[in-house]
């Protein structure tokens, strides 16, 4: 059986018994989101109505419940909001697993939708490296 790459993210969010995924669907996080459809009992889509809520929302979840939840996000700037909450889990030493979307590889430096990455492609995760453990 062949999967998409949001419905492998999707089936190991299960696996690993995550029960919620918080964040705001857009551009780039659609195929997640499609592949949550239809789960709803055993992973709940949670939209927020500002990424960085996403990410404290999922911090407290953790701290309340030793429980980590996944943060989605759309490209761009809807990464970018989540530094501040990312910065707070890295700090604090909380884990959080935050999922972003990116502009299709065909299309990195032309200036999509809300691209910011206009200098170097696909280069927003620099934003993330002096406040997280690893990136992808």
């Amino acid at each position: 059986m062949r999967l998409t790459g949001g419905e492998i993210f999707a089936e190991y969010l299960i696996k690993e018994e995550i029960p919620y995924i918080v964040g705001i669907p857009g551009h780039g996080c659609l195929g997640l989101i499609d592949a949550c459809k239809g789960k709803e009992d055993r992973i709940k889509i949670l939209q927020v109505r500002h990424e960085q809520s996403a990410v404290h929302l999922a911090d407290g979840y953790y701290r309340f419940s030793g429980k980590p939840l996944a943060v989605f996000t759309s490209i761009g700037p809807g990464a970018i909001n989540t530094a501040v909450g990312v910065a707070t889990c890295y700090v604090d030493s909380t884990p959080a697993l935050v999922i972003t979307g990116e502009t299709h590889t065909h299309m990195f430096g032309r200036g999509v939708l809300q691209e910011i990455e206009r200098t170097h492609d696909a280069n927003s995760p620099r934003v993330f490296e002096p406040i997280v453990k690893r990136w992808w």
